[in-house]
């Protein structure tokens, strides 16, 4: 990308090619474009490089209906690892370095609920819509980590739109494998564990549902459920296979095979801790 020259004028260009509008809400511009094209250049919020309109996404158009979460209200709440004590960065700095944890939440966009001293888990959707923020608290004895959930009011209203998974504005930014878990905690600890995939979260093991899928044709996706959700992932993964056949699904049985060493509620998470 070195060879390119970007060029200053932002003004003259009304999209950006991921589709959203160029100019933002703070009247500052997403697309730098190279020198003589409209349609080459980088997306400084979706954080891909486009090198020509074929490569872009669907044209987004905003539907003002939509009762999406501010933007404004989730980065007011991001979070600064370095200088929080919350009890899941504390639990987090256990086995990785802040570097990472810092590097890792910043990309999933985790917050700071200062208020209610909790965690906010934002859901944003690949057009970069926050379509629901999820609270959680958490308490760190020194080697597990447990948590208690409950949501933000954004949460119970009702949207006219279907839910996406936690990290899902993640997938436009590389053509890694992506792997879907159940719990948000888990996605983020893989993420730091391992930056060769996307890690994604449903939430819960009954939220597999067919439109999480909709944005990842032509992609490989690994389904990684715990343990107990082995069964009902694999059968779903079966109905999600003949309903996107271009999308290349996998599932992972290592939590189902080591059961007795996690327990049925155990996941991958718990898995590598447990085997070190």
């Amino acid at each position: 990308m070195n060879r390119f020259r970007f060029d200053n004028n932002r003004k003259n260009i009304e999209k950006c090619p991921c589709g959203l509008p160029n100019r933002t809400s703070s009247g500052a511009y997403r697309f730098a474009a190279v020198k003589d094209s409209e349609n080459t250049g980088k997306c400084f919020s979706c954080g891909k490089f486009f090198y020509n309109t074929d490569e872009a996404p669907p044209v987004y158009e905003p539907d003002t209906k939509f009762n999406y979460v501010p933007s404004q209200l989730v980065r007011e709440m991001l979070m600064d690892t370095n200088r929080t004590e919350l009890p899941l960065v504390k639990y987090f700095k256990s086995y990785f370095s802040n570097d990472i944890i810092e590097e890792v939440f910043n990309k999933y966009w985790v917050g700071h609920n200062i208020a209610s001293n909790s965690v906010a888990f934002p859901y944003i959707d690949s057009y970069n819509n926050i379509r629901r923020v999820q609270y959680m608290k958490f308490e760190f004895d020194g080697k597990k980590c447990s948590r208690n959930k409950f949501y933000h009011e954004w949460d119970k209203t009702e949207n006219p739109y279907n839910r996406c998974s936690f990290g899902e504005n993640l997938i436009n930014l590389s053509p890694k494998e992506i792997c879907l878990v159940e719990a948000q905690r888990t996605a983020l600890f893989l993420a730091c564990a391992d930056s060769t995939k996307i890690y994604l979260a449903t939430g819960s093991k009954g939220n597999l549902q067919d439109y999480l899928f909709k944005r990842m044709d032509h992609r490989k996706v690994t389904l990684i459920p715990d343990a107990d959700g082995y069964g009902e992932w694999a059968l779903r993964g079966e109905q999600l296979q003949k309903e996107y056949p271009n999308i290349d699904f996998a599932i992972s049985s290592e939590c189902a095979e080591a059961i007795d060493l996690i327990g049925p509620n155990g996941d991958i998470e718990d898995l590598i801790i447990a085997k070190g």
